[in-house]
């Protein structure tokens, strides 16, 4: 399999772990595995299909061309075709952990958090000490709501690369979800302190804050989240919710008003919630 270039979502390391054994040999320039590889490098996920295809009508038993284009459907969003791919690969080689990983990542994609589950396991049983597997599959705990075991995983992610910042982020999140806002204090702190620029874990340790009822830092941590990612618009609604709480009516009101109006529709729960919260806060 490809070592580097075919990573999709969080695991970039995987790649770089495992091989399938047709990784070692060497393609002639003119191969259309590598005319793929070179449009998918450009984002021309379409081309870079069409040459995979074209690849395994020339090579069907060949596993790479079936990863290839898993991974370029699975960047395009079409996940129930990257999964059919990945699938295919994995009978042709059925040791390639990258394979269960990204198959992984994709269901994670769909939701199908036990499927993602039983990839990661298939990942660690592999390669029994990645890092990036053990914060995938805690990834997936997490959002399956199973957080003591998304708690562990993230720890033995953390156990196994002491510098992993989103792994110290997302396990602050488990702990804030759980009400424990100490220890995701800390492991927002450490996140930061590996990484002074993160602006999911200013807005994390911001939320943090805000429940703790330090409404100051709160709006202080989450006014530099949107300093650093202005793309990252979440930190305006939490920022509005701290000066909410801490009773600054006028700065509430514009803050939901300008989370509203740059809010995109993947943010529609939190859009509604800050529009009945502007009817609540107007003057009448």
């Amino acid at each position: 399999m490809r070592t580097t270039r075919l990573c999709s979502g969080i695991i970039l390391g995987i790649m770089i772990l495992v091989v399938g054994p047709g990784a070692v040999r060497a393609q002639p320039s003119g191969d259309p595995i590598e005319q793929g590889n070179l449009l998918y490098d450009k984002g021309d996920y379409d081309g870079a299909i069409l040459l995979y295809s074209q690849a395994i009508g020339l090579d069907p038993s060949g596993s790479i061309a079936y990863y290839n284009r898993a991974t370029a459907y699975k960047d395009k969003g079409e996940h129930d075709l990257a999964i059919q791919d990945y699938t295919q690969a994995l009978r042709l080689d059925s040791n390639c952990a990258t394979a269960y990983c990204n198959r992984g990542n994709t269901y994670m994609d769909k939701r199908e958090y036990d499927l993602a589950i039983q990839d990661y396991n298939q990942t660690l049983r592999l390669i029994p000490n990645s890092a990036e597997a053990y914060f995938s599959r805690g990834n997936a705990y997490k959002d399956k709501g199973e957080h003591d075991l998304a708690i562990q995983d993230y720890t033995q992610a953390l156990k196994l690369d002491s510098n992993y910042a989103t792994a110290y982020n997302n396990r602050g999140v488990v702990y804030h979800t759980k009400g424990d806002n100490d220890l995701a204090l800390q492991d927002y702190n450490q996140a930061l302190r590996l990484d002074s620029n993160y602006a999911y874990a200013y807005n994390s340790r911001g939320r943090a804050y805000d429940a703790k009822g330090q409404y100051d830092l709160a709006i202080k941590d989450c006014s530099q989240a949107f300093k650093l990612d202005s793309s990252l618009v979440t930190p305006l609604y939490y920022s509005a919710k701290a000066c909410e709480h801490a009773g600054r009516t006028a700065y509430a009101l514009a803050g939901y008003e300008h989370f509203v109006a740059v809010a995109p529709a993947a943010d529609s729960e939190l859009v509604a919630k800050a529009e009945a919260r502007i009817q609540a806060l107007k003057p009448e």
